[in-house]
């Protein structure tokens, strides 16, 4: 076992082994980013010029992050009552 291991850690990889790699990794990632940030683009109808563009790419990049807080979200206000404090803030 420890001897896969020590295989697995000394493996040497090329320079372009290592941007295939990144790239391999990196296309799905962002595509998804992508899609995820079309399709959530009400916060970003405001902004304009580089605080728009900087948002959207934050928003590409941290796309696990707020499908987590969206998903939270949503089951959040499921369980709250209609007339909670939280809900009134909404308003």
């Amino acid at each position: 076992m420890l001897e896969k291991v020590r295989t697995v850690i000394n493996y040497q990889m090329t320079i372009a082994e290592l941007l295939g790699l990144v790239v391999i990794l990196g296309m799905p990632y962002l595509a998804i980013g992508t899609i995820w940030s079309f399709t959530h683009a009400d916060h970003l109808a405001s902004l304009q010029g580089t605080d728009l563009v900087v948002s959207f790419l934050g928003s590409i990049a941290s796309w696990p992050l707020l499908v987590i807080s969206n998903v939270l979200d949503m089951t959040d206000s499921k369980a709250r009552p209609a007339g909670s404090v939280a809900e009134r803030r909404r308003r």
